[in-house]
């Protein structure tokens, strides 16, 4: 015996959200491992190769969902927390940085990897963020207190970043 047709429709969206919900917890998870084993193997990369050509290697795919930046950030920092317990993960900006910037771009993000100088000067220690869209990403500590002494990809003269 089938349900009336009004009813059918009264169980459809909880049947729609709970696989939704799935859907995004198995994406979340996705996204934390991921960011978890970059910051695990960014020390190895900076080791093999130089800066810009580390960098260069990170694919940019076009998958992203420009909604989903807030939920990559919220598990990237979670992850980090959870890291930052473990003591054979080296810390630090730069490593930080490196994994962020690997993982963005995989997403689909346009990202910036930058850094940079203290404006007090070089007794100072410098900075290694990462960028989307010209903004700094889940990142705590104020970077206009830096001067950018190298950005990949680099700026065009309009602004815009270079594919």
């Amino acid at each position: 015996m089938s349900l009336p047709p009004v009813e059918r429709n009264r169980r459809a969206p909880a049947a729609v959200l709970e696989q939704s919900s799935l859907v995004i917890r198995r994406r979340l998870f996705t996204v934390a491992r991921s960011y978890a084993v970059f910051r695990l193997l960014a020390p190895r990369w900076y080791a093999r190769e130089p800066l810009d050509a580390l960098l260069a290697r990170q694919p940019r795919e076009q998958r992203s969902m420009p909604d989903e930046l807030p939920a990559i950030e919220r598990d990237v920092l979670r992850v980090e927390s959870l890291l930052a317990r473990v003591r054979f993960v080296p810390g630090g900006c730069l490593y930080r940085a490196l994994a962020r910037y690997a993982l963005l771009r995989r997403r689909g993000h346009a990202t910036s990897f930058v850094l940079g100088i203290h404006a007090e000067g070089l007794e100072q220690p410098g900075h290694a963020w990462v960028e989307v869209d010209a903004r700094p990403f889940a990142e705590a500590e104020d970077v206009s207190r830096y001067r950018v002494t190298f950005r990949y990809p680099p700026r065009e003269k309009d602004g815009s970043l270079r594919p």
